[in-house]
């Protein structure tokens, strides 16, 4: 029986997208995209004083010029813009620049963020390590801490 060509066509670019999903990552050799971020703070330190961990909830879009954009739920904090760099076989480092308001949207500081991450080979999972500094008005260091990041990659179903 023969099948009309629309089929044949479908399935053959069905198999194609299937085949260009699983290279689009470059096994993990490539970041630009959009991600879900977990980020945790170990307990007993004076971003989260009590037994711990804290987790915070953030997202990242990672840019192919070298920009990055990022929003972290945590009140008083704005987006985050930075940069963002290979620096190795499937490892990465984003750096992100947040300004800080208080309850009436006054400006009272930045928050910088360092993010060091490893994507897996199959490009949609990654996880690392992140630095933040808490800086006033002037830019002088007021705390910094650090903590661990997971990260999946957002994807059309």
């Amino acid at each position: 029986m023969k099948r009309p060509i629309a089929v044949l066509f479908a399935a053959a670019l069905l198999a194609s997208g299937t085949a260009s999903a699983e290279q689009q990552y470059k096994n993990g050799q490539e970041l630009v995209g959009s991600w879900k971020i977990l980020a945790t703070i170990p307990g007993g330190t004076p971003v989260c004083p009590g037994a711990g961990p804290c987790q915070f909830h953030a997202m990242a879009t990672v840019i192919s010029d070298g920009t990055v954009v990022q929003s972290v739920i945590i009140p008083g904090v704005t987006f985050g813009h930075g940069a963002w760099k290979r620096t190795g076989l499937r490892t990465f480092r984003m750096n992100a620049l947040y300004s800080r308001v208080d309850g009436t949207g006054s400006f009272v500081g930045t928050s910088e963020t360092t993010i060091e991450l490893q994507v897996d080979t199959s490009g949609r999972t990654a996880s690392g390590s992140f630095s933040a500094d808490i800086n006033d008005t002037s830019g002088n260091l007021l705390l910094g801490y650090e903590g661990t990041v997971t990260a999946q990659r957002i994807e059309v179903n």
